[in-house]
């Protein structure tokens, strides 16, 4: 009966840490784009993602490496780094910076490895972060 109390309190306490992982976007970030196949067949995707448009009038989604530091996110365009202003909200998770006239708004949903966040906007848009190591 002991052991199973301990191993309760041992898995509750670990389920419970997971859950209160503070979000720290500070650091090099590989982005991947997520593809939202519509019903009307057309494809939705993040207006910040590196496309890249071929002959047969499709394109491709690129991933793209970003750097996040205190005060701006550096952002790859044009074989130049932008430094784009952002703020983030610790209180909400709130992800929110403005690139070519466009605000962008993001939620920021927390997973089991602390290396990886995933970004949702209300208007569908999905990014995936992964910590470059």
């Amino acid at each position: 009966m002991k052991k199973l109390i301990i191993t309760s309190l041992l898995f509750f306490l670990t389920l419970s840490s997971s859950f209160s992982q503070e979000v720290n976007l500070k650091g090099k970030w590989k982005v991947n784009c997520a593809l939202d196949k519509q019903e009307d067949g057309k494809i939705h995707f993040c207006d910040i993602c590196p496309t890249t448009m071929l002959a047969n009038n499709t394109a491709i989604i690129e991933d793209f490496e970003i750097e996040i530091t205190s005060d701006v996110m550096k952002y790859p365009h044009d074989e130049i780094v932008i430094d784009i202003m952002y703020q983030f909200d610790k209180a909400n998770n709130t992800f929110k910076f403005k690139y070519l006239k466009k605000e962008y708004f993001f939620k920021v949903l927390i997973v089991s490895d602390p290396n990886v966040y995933v970004l949702v906007a209300e208007t569908g848009e999905v990014l995936y972060f992964k910590k470059v190591l």
